[in-house]
């Protein structure tokens, strides 16, 4: 929806696009309409940067929702208000996606400064289930939010949230001539050391097995009713198109981030779109990351 957000993470890959101001334009807000009509879409994700940020985010959602058998949208929440929670739900979105990483109300993510305004993950999904919408909490694990974890995991359970923590990937400046921020796993907590602390935290080791279309990236167990996920860099075992094929502010089409750049949309006819879409998501990984050893 939009490269600008009204926080600055240290981790943010900003869906591998360099930082910047722009927002989705009309004629590519008419070409996601058109693609979502396409029968091949089953779903459609909302993100940015902040995608509450756009002017036209309840008219896009009201658009396409109708088309898919599901739409999400990717949100830090600082804008999410109880009134346009149920807005959402009745223009037809069916999940938010809550990025979380601390319960400080002052200082939920890693951004620069602090906010001016207290937030409340509590107020802000009691806010999203009211309006009748499904909801699931995103953690990026860092030093920042380290101490936190057995708080996310003990929360997540009371409160029947799914919640999945990512791995840390290190981001930084493109390089000369590509469009693409660099991107590479650097976990800054272990997977090791994550598990040893949802067995001490729960009383006992749930039993974690890959993921549908994300495997072997990806795992989960079920505690109760909740899932919890742990989330490694998709590019390090070729699973970036698995969330899907993106289209951005730019107008370029990609399923593995370090393929933006070789397919971009010239015509909203549905047939150039078609093309384009099709075109970009046969396309397999290219990011130079050391695969993973089983």
């Amino acid at each position: 929806m939009t490269e600008q957000c009204n926080l600055a993470c240290f981790y943010c890959h900003n869906e591998g696009q360099p930082k910047g101001s722009a927002y989705l334009s009309d004629q590519l807000f008419d070409a996601a309409v058109s693609m979502s009509r396409q029968p091949e879409v089953e779903k459609v994700i909302l993100s940015g940067g902040e995608p509450l940020l756009h002017p036209r985010v309840l008219e896009l959602v009201e658009a396409v929702s109708p088309n898919v058998a599901r739409s999400s949208l990717i949100t830090n929440g600082l804008l999410l208000t109880p009134s346009l929670a149920r807005d959402l739900a009745f223009a037809g979105l069916s999940k938010i996606r809550l990025g979380v990483d601390s319960f400080r109300e002052d200082k939920p993510r890693p951004s620069v400064g602090y906010l001016d305004d207290p937030f409340s993950i509590d107020d802000t999904v009691a806010a999203v289930r009211e309006a009748g919408l499904a909801v699931e909490v995103n953690v990026v694990l860092t030093r920042f939010n380290q101490r936190e974890v057995p708080r996310f995991l003990r929360w997540a359970v009371v409160n029947g949230v799914n919640i999945k923590f990512f791995e840390h990937l290190e981001v930084g400046a493109p390089e000369p001539g590509r469009l693409i921020n660099s991107m590479r796993p650097k976990p800054q907590v272990s997977e090791e050391w994550f598990m040893r602390t949802l067995t001490d935290t729960l009383g006992h080791r749930p039993d974690f097995t890959e993921t549908d279309q994300f495997a072997p990236a990806t795992s989960a167990a079920r505690v109760g009713g909740v899932e919890v996920r742990y989330c490694r860099y998709l590019c390090t075992y070729q699973r970036c198109a698995a969330p899907g094929t993106r289209l951005d502010v730019a107008g370029f089409v990609y399923t593995c981030m370090s393929n933006r750049g070789l397919d971009r949309v010239e015509s909203i006819s549905v047939d150039a779109l078609r093309d384009v879409f099709s075109r970009a998501t046969q396309r397999g990984c290219s990011a130079e990351v050391p695969m993973k050893l089983a």
